[in-house]
């Protein structure tokens, strides 16, 4: 009688949820590579190129994401002048970004379309960079110098595979527009910028541990 009755309530009782695990808060580390680009088109060969490495924290539904990287860029700009003319500028920069995720609570839909969706992000950050600069032509004008940014950019990451679980691998796209103060060392008979911002364009791969306790990893 009892056993009867035990199993009549089982039957009645509602399925079980399926365990939420991703909810937006992850810790993270990443590469990326792509290109950089000089904004003033004065600039003759303006492209060049970025590669870094990157670690993110992010907390429930990514109300609060930060990120801290490295990256190397390079870029050999050519000016147009009285003479031939080309500067090289060879940049490190530390940064640390705040994502900020308009579509969070898309992440509550709980499947892939939601979790890259909530992924999308604005982003605002600042940096300190050191640069390098060479010319073959007047090598004299080599210098390094240290100046700081700020940064303004967009991106958006999507899981690979199924990101529900405790981890998983993300692949990322964004762009950046970088306002570095600090101005190329003026070379002779030369009508060149005198400034060296850039828009950068880069893809991202990255592993995040994103179980919802990771702070007690």
């Amino acid at each position: 009688m009892l056993s009867a009755l035990a199993a009549v309530l089982a039957l009645a009782a509602p399925p079980d949820e399926p365990e939420i695990r991703y909810n937006g808060a992850f810790v993270g580390v990443g590469v990326f590579g792509g290109a950089s680009i000089l904004q003033d088109q004065r600039w003759e060969s303006p492209v060049g190129g970025v590669v870094g490495v990157y670690g993110r924290l992010a907390s429930v539904l990514s109300l609060i994401d930060v990120q801290l990287e490295y990256a190397w860029s390079r870029n050999d700009a050519k000016a147009s002048g009285n003479v031939p003319a080309d500067l090289r500028f060879d940049r490190h920069g530390l940064a640390m970004s705040v994502n900020l995720h308009p579509m969070f609570l898309s992440v509550l839909g709980n499947d892939w379309a939601s979790f890259a969706l909530a992924a999308a992000y604005a982003q605002i950050g600042l940096s300190t960079e050191f640069t390098s600069f060479g010319s073959d032509v007047e090598p004299q004008r080599d210098q390094d110098d240290v100046a700081f940014s700020l940064h303004v950019g967009a991106g958006i990451d999507v899981p690979l595979g199924d990101a529900s679980g405790a981890s998983a691998f993300w692949l990322g796209l964004s762009w950046r527009w970088k306002f570095v103060y600090l101005d190329p060392p003026r070379l002779s008979g030369v009508d060149q910028p005198n400034e060296t911002n850039t828009h950068s364009v880069v893809l991202a791969f990255s592993y995040r541990y994103q179980s919802l306790n990771f702070w007690e990893m």
